[in-house]
């Protein structure tokens, strides 16, 4: 069974309530048009009500909402001290972003951290994975692990994880 803070449940409640207002204001929005489907993709004007709620800054905590993905995706990976995969990473990024879809948020996580661990962007950057896919890839910091290499309890990304890691040790993070 996985783990998950209380903390979490509370920050997905507070996601889950800001998309449905999104929605509702999307519904009010859009009813009048009298149109059945929406085309998003097409769309050219939002209403300036929901693109104030889209697209606001409304951040209770110090997220770098204006800064680069890469700063973003580290920001998670301190906050929820735990290795996280792509797929966590992105849904955290769903209550920054959400008027971007999880799949897009996926390879965009996908894209970035890859291309920082492979460039060592980032001191001490950590990759577990299962095998050798990138579906069963978890990142993480080397200093999350004990002296044998090994992952310390309070940083596990989730149980039952099987681990192989890799490691970039002499890294620096340019931004």
């Amino acid at each position: 069974m996985s783990k998950i803070s209380i903390q979490d449940l509370m920050d997905e409640r507070d996601d889950l309530r800001r998309k449905l207002s999104v929605v509702e204001l999307m519904i009010q929005t859009y009813s009048e048009d009298a149109k059945p489907i929406i085309d998003l993709d097409y769309q050219e004007v939002v209403a300036g009500e929901l693109a104030a709620t889209l697209f606001s800054d409304e951040a209770s905590d110090d997220f770098p909402r204006k800064g680069k993905w890469l700063e973003q995706i580290l920001y998670l990976l301190k906050q929820k001290e735990r290795f996280l995969s792509n797929t966590e990473l992105a849904q955290f990024l769903m209550h920054y972003h959400p008027d971007l879809t999880l799949h897009h948020l996926k390879r965009r996580v996908s894209v970035v951290i890859s291309a920082a661990y492979k460039q060592r962007k980032v001191k001490g950057l950590a990759k577990y994975s299962r095998n050798n896919t990138s579906k069963n890839t978890v990142w993480g910091f080397n200093e999350w692990m004990r002296a044998d290499g090994k992952i310390m309890e309070k940083h596990q990304p989730y149980e039952g994880f099987s681990r192989t890691i890799k490691i970039s040790p002499d890294s620096t993070f340019t931004g």
